[in-house]
């Protein structure tokens, strides 16, 4: 687990080695410093119009459609592989019966 040292009010966390991880760890540390501006009334207006089209239904609806994308796109490809794979094994088996034949 991450070592985290409280001083004051904020917080301060040591890097993760991860990329992955450190990534995660900002987006929570900027959606923490939105938080305390809005506490604040100090939050720009793009901040909260971004925030406020997050919770719409649109907004849903946007990411299951880049969802169901991703999820065709790996199918497509799955398919392509396997037709590959499938040429590959018929071209084994016509090699396979011209050899048989003497040809």
């Amino acid at each position: 687990m991450e070592e985290v040292k409280k001083v004051g009010k904020s917080q301060e966390t040591s890097k993760p080695m991860d990329p992955r991880r450190r990534l995660d760890q900002l987006i929570n540390m900027a959606y923490d410093s939105v938080e305390e501006d809005i506490r604040n009334k100090k939050a720009s207006p793009t901040v909260l119009n971004q925030l406020l089209r997050m919770g719409t239904e649109r907004d849903a609806l946007e990411t299951e459609n880049l969802r169901t994308k991703s999820e065709l796109n790996k199918s497509r490809v799955k398919e392509i592989d396997e037709k590959a794979s499938q040429k590959q094994l018929m071209e084994e088996a016509l090699a396979a019966i011209k050899d048989y034949r003497g040809e």
